[in-house]
């Protein structure tokens, strides 16, 4: 990394930690939002698992599906998920911004950010071209984390030799619920702290 990349990089993380605490009431609202957004899809996946007839209300093993079945059941737990959750949160978030940027934000900070937008998007071309393909972010580690801790959980909960057979589809969706839940608990208390810190100035450098 160049010194004026490096450069750019301090000056960017300096605005958003200002931007952050000038505005930390809505940097809240839109955390609790994500977590209640993140909340009510569990929720609706609880409760649409044992209201569905398709599925046999959750008791159905996995060789009673048919690709048939199995695509109609997601696709109506895609509805009930957009229609609960998906745009209630939509309009949630379009109505916050609509109000942080014609009610709460400054011209000064308005502009900084059109800047800062223009700029990220011309780096992103930037490393398109470097790569020859658009830039992907990387989810694998969480999903191989994720499926470690369910093989846990059914090792622990004593199904491990257990046939899939023998088992209702809703048993391994519980089951990768409650190891997501325990993954983010134990990874997310820390990460708010680190957050916390890096704010206050006491996790690298002071603003």
């Amino acid at each position: 990394m160049s010194s004026e990349e490096e450069s750019m990089k301090v000056l960017d993380e300096m605005f958003w930690k200002r931007f952050i605490k000038k505005h930390w009431i809505i940097t809240i609202i839109c955390g609790a939002a994500v977590i209640g957004a993140l909340i009510g899809g569990i929720l609706v996946l609880l409760l649409y698992i044992p209201a569905s007839e398709v599925g046999g209300y959750g008791a159905w093993t996995f060789d009673e599906f048919s690709m048939g079945i199995a695509i109609l059941w997601g696709l109506f737990l895609i509805l009930w998920e957009i229609l609960l959750v998906v745009l209630p949160t939509a309009a949630f978030f379009g109505i916050l911004i609509a109000l942080l940027w014609f009610r709460i934000l400054s011209e000064d900070d308005k502009e900084e950010l059109k800047k800062r937008d223009k700029e990220s998007k011309e780096e992103k071309k930037k490393w398109e071209r470097l790569r020859g393909k658009k830039y992907e972010g990387g989810g694998g580690g969480f999903s191989f984390l994720l499926f470690i801790g369910v093989c846990i959980y059914v090792f622990v909960d004593g199904n491990w030799l257990t046939p899939f057979g023998s088992l209702s589809f809703s048993y391994f969706i519980f089951a990768y619920l409650t190891t997501f839940v325990w993954i983010s608990i134990i990874f997310g208390i820390p990460l708010v702290i680190l957050i916390i810190l890096w704010l206050s100035g006491k996790f690298g450098e002071k603003v």
